[in-house]
């Protein structure tokens, strides 16, 4: 009977939020056409069935037929731009948010601030990110839309263009390595005096904080872009103020700030990958 009545209630309130929202979207819609601002809310529910594939031991067989509550927050007026797509669902492939959500958990699909000026371009947010290149076949961004905590900003010259690129990968994570925690037995030990892991690590080892860096220099020629990018992954922190700030090729940077005795010497432990790219554009055509 609490089951029944909880998803009366969940029903109710879906009912309600779509109304509120319908009457904010039309009355903010009749102001953006008076003050050139726009601004909607879209909110909408599906259903998704799917064919269940038999998985490997240990692995969570996927629901054969799950929902998904997503709502849409679209707010521009000039050059400034406020985003946030976020979803309820039911798949379980993450644990329930809460108790009262009934099995769904919440889900940042996209929610981010972006204002652009001229040539200038500023991005923060969790969202998802783009190669330089459009290519499935990326090399230096993950071609799957996978959300993450990043900061970029962007130059585009008549000749020159810049980008400059934070993605936070791992910050302050509650994760632990090698898939065990506090009350499961390790698989092997570490201790040289003959102690188990977890006798060194009661709490587990939480994964390390990793970050990465994307910077990319190119050169606009008619039709044709030439350029260079590079991607760096810093381990031990999560951001890197020099790479970010700085223009200077990430791993010539880390030469200069990890090496020698200098007054402004850090621990600096990056991961760096370099490549070229070219590609052409035409009105009806892509190459790379």
């Amino acid at each position: 009977m609490n089951k029944i009545s909880a998803k009366a209630l969940i029903n109710i309130l879906i009912i309600l939020i779509f109304l509120l929202t319908t009457g904010l979207y039309a009355e903010e819609g009749t102001a953006a056409a008076e003050s050139d601002e726009y601004l909607a809310f879209e909110f909408f529910f599906t259903g998704t069935a799917q064919q269940q594939y038999e998985m490997l031991d240990g692995q969570r067989a996927p629901k054969n037929f799950f929902d998904t509550t997503r709502a849409l927050l679209d707010y521009r007026y000039n050059n400034f731009s406020l985003f946030v797509d976020w979803s309820m669902i039911d798949d379980e492939i993450y644990d329930p948010s809460e108790v009262y959500m009934m099995g769904r958990y919440l889900f940042i699909n996209d929610a981010h601030v972006d204002y652009t000026k001229d040539r200038f371009y500023i991005k923060a947010g969790r969202s998802i990110q783009k190669d330089v290149i459009d290519s499935p076949y990326s090399l230096f961004v993950n071609s799957e839309p996978i959300p993450s905590v990043q900061m970029e900003t962007k130059y585009t010259g008549d000749l020159f263009f810049y980008t400059n690129r934070w993605v936070n990968l791992n910050h302050n994570s509650e994760n632990t390595y090698f898939g065990f925690g506090p009350d499961d037995d390790p698989y092997f030990y570490l201790s040289e005096d003959g102690g188990t892991y977890l006798d060194d690590y009661p709490n587990g080892v939480n994964w390390v904080d990793r970050g990465a860096h994307f910077h990319v220099y190119g050169l606009n020629i008619g039709q044709w872009r030439f350029g260079l990018q590079e991607s760096a992954v810093v381990y031990g922190e999560s951001f890197s103020p020099e790479y970010f700030l700085s223009p200077m090729i990430m791993y010539f940077a880390q030469l200069v700030i990890d090496d020698g005795a200098k007054p402004w010497l850090e621990y600096a432990n990056g991961k760096h990958f370099m490549g070229f790219f070219v590609d052409k554009t035409t009105d009806d055509s892509y190459f790379t």
